[in-house]
């Protein structure tokens, strides 16, 4: 079981020969800064450390900084913290009048997909000491849900299958003590993952869960359904870190009351 969570063992992978975000080298000349995984914006200031602090293309870093303060601000909005109209970036929009249905607020120039797997990439290089590119295979549900609008109307993405199967593979291998961790900022981020053999000759993949101040509410569970966050990635060799955590054969009983939660309390 390979754990980040303490001063020293975040310290230790701060200055990684590599950028985290294009998997590319870090040379001594590059222009270079550090990024938070996840950014700053998205913690109160009391709970901003220890910090997972990862050295990155400045560029690089750059390039996620508006998406991440949207998204700090929503995390915020749904921590019940005040935001200013008129200092939030977010766009929020309804859809939908009294006359032909329910309103539906939602969000078009939030990427929180593209946040994740941006973190994801951050945790990987944390624990394995190596980059996880960007082409990589990878999937996630997020807490909020995500949809399209065609002819006037609001077509949710369901919440697949698969998303029971990656909270039960959690649960149960975190009761067997066969998950890998980063905990930062006052134990208010956690992710888990552990690493599952494949169906066929696909070799293996990560299976992941990241939570943040219980984001489970994050979107609009009355009407679609509350989960966790949830996903999986893939190598592009299908080899598996030599120090990664693989999930057990066994059948372990484990608490499972909330199987949209990989972290139900």
């Amino acid at each position: 079981m390979v754990t980040v969570s303490t001063q020293r063992q975040l310290r230790e992978v701060r200055d990684l020969d590599f950028c985290h975000a294009c998997a590319k080298p870090i040379s001594s000349i590059d222009a270079t800064n550090f990024d938070h995984v996840p950014a700053q914006a998205c913690f109160d200031v009391a709970d901003r450390n220890p910090p997972l602090k990862l050295r990155t293309h400045f560029q690089c870093n750059n390039d996620h900084t508006a998406n991440d303060e949207k998204l700090g601000q929503l995390i915020a909005a749904h921590r019940h913290m005040a935001i200013d109209p008129e200092q939030s970036r977010l766009n929020v929009k309804l859809l939908g009048t009294s006359g032909s249905g329910p309103q539906f607020a939602y969000f078009d120039n939030l990427d929180v997909v593209g946040a994740v797997r941006r973190w994801v990439g951050g945790f990987h290089a944390a624990l394995y000491r190596e980059p996880l590119p960007p082409d990589s295979w990878f999937q996630v549900t997020t807490p909020l849900p995500r949809g399209t609008i065609r002819d006037g109307s609001v077509h949710v993405e369901p919440i697949l299958p698969q998303h029971l199967v990656f909270v039960e593979a959690l649960k149960s291998n975190r009761a067997m003590g066969r998950i890998d961790r980063v905990v930062t900022c006052a134990a208010k981020m956690r992710y888990e993952c552990v690493w599952v053999e494949a169906d066929g000759d696909a070799g293996l993949f990560c299976i992941f869960g990241l939570d943040i101040y219980e984001w489970t509410g994050l979107g609009d569970g009355k009407n679609f359904g509350t989960r966790g966050c949830t996903g999986a990635y893939r190598l592009n060799s299908r080899s598996v870190p030599p120090n990664a955590s693989i999930a057990t054969r066994f059948i372990v009983p484990f608490k499972n009351q909330a199987p949209f939660d990989p972290f139900e309390s």
